[in-house]
């Protein structure tokens, strides 16, 4: 298919390492027809998608696969990045056009027969599965779906253990081998290394943040894996992360030197946002070095943002140093969101809009209930979890392992217990879990993409319902 010729014209690096995840086509048109049907499978569709990623990519080629940080690749991905989060029709409309002529995917449809006897539901889903390949990694996704338990202690500790082997020597830990590190998801994976007992390498990830940590007390958005700044943004949720992470540290390692030795970073982090408050109590949501803040703030951000200003009250009332205007500051926040929603900038598509003021305790109690029961039709996929967005039958393990603590939080342990099991589909033999999965057709998509934070917001689930750690109640009991 000629969008890819086009990308191998303009550079012999698009592969990995070059590129993250490899570029590598097994197979042409009629050998994945062939090998389908082979299968037993029917062909029942096919189409192209992504036409406006191949322009991305032939850019990409052209200024040198890994050049990311190029100027024109950086507005590119703006413009793709913009389609994404805003569904605008003029983009959308292109899309449609542009897929058939140079769409950078083939996807194919394809059904196998149910068979006689196969009673269950995930027995049917498994048997009756659509395929699709981009083939570019040797990672498959599960033959068989197992949704009715949840994960085993060994296969969460296997889970904690994957997440560790991608720490590098300096203590990032990545999203997946070659990738990047953004601080907010470095936290989580911490969380979920100390919820399996491996302290040392949780610490040792704070030791990085503490060593990266800028004079103003932010970090910048996204790290290479080389140490290089990928994203250079400023995010204030990001920044306040690390109040939540070293309070879930100190309860489970009971390491109050190292508490210690980590309060500047996280005194320095919580004032940093701090300065970022508008006059209604709400924090803007992200700058630019030395520039001013943009003008609006995030209800996800906002929720996670007043969960952190408890945490690190806490450090701070635990070393003595009491801190009360975080506190009240934490309450301005509750005060907006509870009574002020339409404060923020609309993001009702995206499935953390809608849980995360009650994982994060903003919303309790009957305004909790009633705000998990209103978005339930909208973002529940029925057997499969939690959609990432509102209009996409995409379903993301991580979105779907936070919204069960949120139902943990609401004391609803059945529907808790179910979005938890349901991650199982996510799951592979060596402990790492698929980002997300397209629905009928059963697409891994990123294309095959297992990434630590997806992980460790199972391990975070799975603690909150099974008190793994003496942490387990730190997103249920606000």
């Amino acid at each position: 298919w000629f969008p890819e010729k086009i990308n191998w014209l303009l550079s012999d690096e698009y592969h990995a390492p070059f590129v993250v995840g490899g570029h590598v086509r097994i197979y042409d048109k009629q050998e994945l027809h062939d090998k389908i049907e082979q299968g037993g499978l029917t062909i029942t569709g096919t189409h192209r998608s992504h036409g406006l990623h191949s322009p991305y990519w032939w850019l990409r080629c052209a200024v040198g696969p890994a050049r990311e940080d190029h100027p024109l690749v950086n507005a590119y991905k703006k413009l793709l990045e913009w389609d994404i989060m805003r569904a605008p029709v003029v983009t959308r409309t292109l899309d449609t056009a542009l897929s058939p002529l140079i769409g950078k995917s083939y996807v194919v449809y394809a059904n196998k027969p149910v068979i006689n006897g196969a009673g269950s539901n995930s027995a049917r889903s498994a048997v009756a599965m659509s395929t699709a390949t981009t083939a570019t990694s040797p990672t498959q996704l599960p033959s068989q779906l197992t949704t009715q338990s949840l994960p085993s202690r060994d296969e969460l500790r296997t889970s904690a253990k994957w997440i560790a082997s991608l720490q590098l020597p300096n203590g990032m830990i990545p999203w997946f081998v070659g990738g990047h590190c953004d601080p907010w998801n470095h936290v989580e994976t911490a969380m979920a290394l100390d919820v399996m007992g491996l302290h040392h390498e949780a610490r040792h990830a704070y030791e990085w943040l503490m060593h990266t940590q800028r004079v103003d007390g932010s970090w910048h958005n996204y790290y290479n894996s080389d140490g290089s700044i990928k994203e250079s943004k400023l995010d204030s949720n990001v920044c306040a992360y690390v109040g939540a992470g070293v309070w879930h540290h100190w309860q489970c390692a009971d390491d109050l030197s190292t508490i210690e030795r980590f309060w500047p970073m996280v005194e320095r982090a919580t004032e940093f946002v701090l300065n970022m408050r508008r006059k209604d109590g709400t924090v803007l949501w992200a700058k630019e070095v030395d520039a001013e803040p943009w003008s609006y703030a995030l209800l996800t951000g906002s929720s996670s943002i007043r969960h952190s200003l408890h945490c690190a009250a806490n450090i701070a009332a635990l070393l003595g140093e009491p801190r009360p205007l975080w506190r009240a500051a934490a309450d301005a926040i509750d005060a907006v969101i509870n009574h002020s929603p339409h404060s923020f900038e609309p993001k009702e598509r995206w499935a953390m809009d809608w849980y995360y003021p009650v994982l994060a305790g903003a919303l309790i109690d009957d305004a909790a209930k009633l705000r998990l029961a209103n978005g339930w039709e909208t973002f529940y996929l029925s057997d499969h979890g939690i959609r990432c967005v509102s209009d996409e039958p995409w379903v993301t393990a991580s979105e779907t392992a936070e919204c069960a603590i949120a139902y943990s939080a609401i004391g609803d342990n059945a529907t808790a217990h179910e979005l938890l099991a349901l991650t199982n589909q996510h799951r592979n033999g060596d402990g790492s879990y698929l980002t997300g999965i397209v629905y009928p057709q059963r697409i891994a998509f990123p294309t095959m993409e297992v990434s630590a934070y997806t992980g460790a917001a199972v391990i975070l689930a799975a603690d909150a319902q099974l008190a793994i750690s003496p942490a387990y109640k730190l997103f249920t009991h606000h």
